[in-house]
């Protein structure tokens, strides 16, 4: 194809369009190609190298980091078996540890489950009781009927909370905190269910042991029932069951009635 233009003079002047060298355009757009597969690798290998960063040790072992972090708070758990309540095991003298407290209410949820009022999560709320007295690693059992001790349990427990959620990765650290600190504030189906079975075990050891803590530390029978209130709210059959077995308790002379 050719333009044509007058210059005035009648004579026409034809331009020629440029031949298009297509070799120095197919370099450039090879060029661009190599660029642009070089910023991926540079990208990729940066995320690669900040979530599977690794350890050596010894001289020829690498470590994942995030499976380093796990296997840390892994060690640190077993803590929890030498953390001792005030409940003691139901027939003997020796008072339970946290490790037994929270495997003993996960099966207690397993079993008890289908009498909650709402539709709850079951696996949820195992996951919740099996995490929710991590803090006591820091924080230290505190007795629920020793007012004392709960005026500043839950700064305690707070800063308990950070710190051991805090050795996971961010987003396993943050997934156990939301579980823990749904379960602290008792509003949802699964944490109230979670909160009744915290409270009814240890009730459990109490009235099978002959009043337990209950007599030892002679707890008013308000106290009780302020304690054991999540059931009402999460399960009226449990609820039942609890009133059947406290008026028994105090029949008994378990527990103090004012």
């Amino acid at each position: 194809m050719e333009l044509s233009f007058s210059n005035g003079k009648n004579d026409n002047i034809y331009l020629k369009p440029m031949k298009k060298n297509k070799m120095g355009t197919l370099k450039n757009n090879l060029l661009l190609i190599k660029i642009f597969i070089n910023l991926i690798l540079l990208v990729s290998y940066k995320i690669l190298y900040n979530s599977i960063k690794t350890l050596t040790i010894g001289d020829d072992f690498l470590v994942n980091e995030r499976l380093l972090k796990d296997m840390e708070f892994i060690v640190e758990l077993d803590r929890m078996k030498s953390i001792l309540r005030q409940t003691s095991l139901i027939n003997e003298d020796r008072r339970e540890d946290d490790a037994q407290h929270s495997w003993h209410i996960s099966v207690m949820t397993m079993v008890l489950s289908e009498y909650a009022n709402e539709e709850i999560d079951t696996f949820k709320v195992i996951k919740m009781l099996l995490i929710h007295d991590l803090v006591e690693l820091y924080a230290g059992d505190t007795f629920c009927y020793d007012k004392n001790a709960n005026q500043d349990k839950k700064e305690r427990e707070l800063a308990a909370a950070d710190k051991i959620f805090g050795m996971l990765s961010k987003d396993k650290g943050q997934e156990m905190r939301a579980l823990w600190d749904e379960f602290e504030e008792m509003k949802t189906p699964d944490a109230l269910f979670a909160a009744s079975m915290d409270r009814l075990q240890p009730m459990l050891n109490n009235y099978k042991n002959n009043g337990g803590t209950w007599k030892k530390y002679d707890v008013p029978q308000s106290d009780i029932y302020k304690r054991i209130s999540p059931v009402k709210k999460s399960s009226d059959e449990l609820w039942n069951f609890v009133e059947f077995m406290l008026e028994d308790a105090f029949e008994k002379g378990l527990i103090n009635r004012r």
